[in-house]
């Protein structure tokens, strides 16, 4: 049987790291080699939900508007966050 020979605190230090490593691996994939990387739009919304829940939640739903503005400034085809799901 399998036993860490490190610390709880080491093997937490790894997990997190390696989550972090996941979530740039997810960004730079949706951002860079996704099919739909040619659409103009703010990286930050291609790469992740969290562009839309900051508006959401914390604007109080103001992402439609932002939308909006999107639309106006990019025009028809803008990249909006994808789903979680790959």
């Amino acid at each position: 049987m399998f036993l860490p020979t490190g610390s709880f605190s080491e093997t937490l230090i790894l997990l997190c790291i390696g989550l972090l490593g996941y979530f740039i691996y997810i960004a730079t994939q949706r951002v860079y080699f996704s099919p739909l990387s040619h659409i103009p739009g703010p990286k930050i919304a291609a790469a992740t939900s969290l562009y839309e829940a900051y508006h959401d939640v914390i604007r109080r739903g103001l992402y439609f508007k932002k939308v909006k503005e999107f639309h106006k400034l990019y025009g028809t085809y803008t990249a909006l966050p994808m789903p979680l799901r790959n």
